[in-house]
């Protein structure tokens, strides 16, 4: 039999009644007075406890303290050409810069470009040249249009003659044709000009460059003639270039005075010839045969154009993009004490002195000797050499002949800058102005964002507050600027960056998207003042990208 504690909750005399209860706990009967009061603000300390944790875990979504932004694949065309920055205090004002940078954006100003196809329909005649490039005669209207490639290199036009929305473009007009022995040209109003009607069909950037014998400075040059003398045969080019075929063999000559005929025999009777040491098949069918003296003969089939500078013929993907002005050549011949580079000029090293020869072909070497008989008036005679680490450099009267372990770069001399400890400082290619252009690509499948910085190297000593820039993307244009410092956030710190880097823009790339970069430098002739002389800014551009769904400060 159990036993329970009671006690009395009513009495009632009047009634005579007595109400008894079990005894609770006081806990217990505290909840069932209160126990509603209870619920509510059990309620309440429940949303507040859930509440602060979404909180926190969204500010660590958004807040990650160690952000992984090194591991984010981008892939970028920066070369240490484009990315590495040299200014001094040889100023532009702001209207100039503007002016050049706008001009960059349309076409390149020099160069020749080679037609690769022809379309031609009911509307349209599409050309299409080497470097991406392209123009499209509208027949209906008699309308002329050059079309820049896209940012991913590709024709920014179809077959059907339909034009991306995102190609640049040029309306051009005729202002003249004339014909010339070895082809039409069709000159425009922009100063460019088409080379049609000819041997190997090209595109003159620049119509000035346009000579009765040969284009530009690089001497592209047609077939003048050809014959053949015995089993030996002849091609004349009207730059004065002669390719000669004999016993199977090819050589080269830039004068006629060097080849003896008589009869069926030919003689080469200074012993200058000069014959291939390199042939490249290209993948568009054309061959380059280059040849000892630094020349090129671009044949597409049996059709061939001369090249006097074979370093100006630019490849990529092994395909002809331009011939182009370049200072940068290579050794094709070492014969004797005479090396032979791929700009048509020469070194001759002497026992007493060097001399350079701007064109090679001058040196003239006796018969069945081989040892030199003359050396052209124009030589130029050593004046300086020095070499500092792996740097030699050969100032002659009016070049120089800069070689490292990299690179051979032949430039007027006063274009070489030294230091005070007699190693190069800067060669001066006159490209500062020009602006630098790459592309940046997204090579995942999340939207990531970039940023594109400059980072200042410790030798610079010009003043940055002198500095501007300006900038184009296919999204953003930032007009000319001042240098703005990264200041340390979260990504500085996470990149465990330690140098000083000034941010140029940040962007947007939405998964596997590529864009397009163009970016000038200058110093501002408005504000730099005369204590900037002889003071130099040394930068690279880099670029830096993490995922969109993180964030900086």
């Amino acid at each position: 039999m159990s036993r329970k504690k009671i006690e009395v909750v009513e009495l009632n005399k009047k009634e005579k009644k007595i109400v008894l209860e079990e005894t609770k706990s006081p806990l217990l009967s505290f909840w069932r007075k209160n126990y509603f009061l209870l619920l509510i603000v059990a309620l309440l300390l429940s949303l507040t406890i859930l509440s602060i944790g979404v909180v926190l875990t969204f500010k660590n979504i958004l807040v990650n303290e160690e952000q992984i932004i090194e591991n984010v694949s981008i892939e970028t065309t920066l070369t240490n050409y484009i990315a590495n920055i040299t200014l001094d205090d040889s100023a532009l004002s702001e209207d100039t810069a503007v002016e050049n940078f706008l001009k960059s954006k349309s076409f390149k100003g020099n160069g020749e470009v080679i037609l690769v196809k022809t379309i031609d329909n009911d509307k349209f005649t599409i050309k299409y040249y080497s470097d991406g490039t392209a123009t499209r005669y509208a027949k209906a209207v008699g309308t002329f249009t050059r079309i820049k490639p896209l940012s991913n290199g590709s024709y920014g036009i179809n077959d059907d003659g339909l034009i991306s929305a995102n190609a640049n473009t040029s309306v051009v007009t005729v202002k003249e044709t004339k014909n010339y022995a070895w082809g039409k040209v069709t000159y425009y109003n922009d100063g460019s000009a088409e080379v049609s009607n000819a041997d190997i069909n090209i595109y003159v950037r620049n119509s000035d460059d346009i000579n009765e014998n040969y284009i530009s400075n690089n001497k592209v040059s047609y077939v003048r003639t050809t014959k053949n003398v015995g089993s030996t045969k002849f091609t004349y080019y009207n730059d004065g270039t002669i390719e000669v075929v004999k016993n199977n063999q090819k050589y080269l000559f830039r004068d006629e005075n060097d080849i003896s005929i008589s009869g069926s025999d030919v003689i080469f009777i200074n012993e200058n010839s000069a014959s291939v040491y390199k042939t490249v098949k290209t993948s568009d069918g054309m061959t380059i045969d280059y040849y000892q003296d630094g020349g090129a003969i671009i044949r597409n089939g049996n059709k061939s154009i001369s090249v006097r500078k074979s370093n100006s013929i630019k490849l990529k993907n092994n395909k002809i993009v331009e011939i182009v002005d370049n200072t940068y050549v290579e050794v094709s011949n070492a014969r004797g004490n005479v090396t032979y580079y791929t700009n048509g000029a020469a070194v001759i090293e002497d026992t007493d002195t060097k001399y350079y020869i701007p064109e090679n072909s001058d040196i003239k070497y006796k018969y069945q000797d081989g040892q030199i008989s003359s050396i052209p008036d124009n030589k130029e005679k050593l004046s300086n050499e020095t070499t500092v680490d792996d740097e030699n450099v050969k100032i002659f009267e009016q070049t120089a002949v800069v070689t490292t372990k990299d690179y051979i770069n032949i430039i007027p001399k006063a274009k070489v800058i030294f230091d005070t400890n007699g190693k190069i400082k800067k060669i001066d290619t006159k490209i500062v102005d020009d602006p630098k252009e790459f592309q940046i690509t997204n090579n995942t499948n999340e939207r990531i964002k970039y940023r594109i910085v400059i980072e200042e190297s410790p030798k610079t000593n010009l003043d940055t507050q002198y500095i501007r820039y300006q900038l184009s993307t296919s999204k953003t244009y930032i007009y000319p600027s001042k240098l703005k410092k990264w200041t340390k956030d979260e990504a500085y710190e996470a990149l465990k960056l330690k140098t000083t880097n000034y941010i140029l823009v940040d962007g947007v790339l939405e998964p596997l998207e590529t864009d397009s970069v163009s970016l000038m430098f200058w110093t501002d002739y408005d504000t730099i003042p005369n204590s900037m002389q002889n003071k130099y800014f040394y930068g690279t551009i880099k670029v830096y990208a993490w995922s969109d769904e993180e964030t900086i400060e």
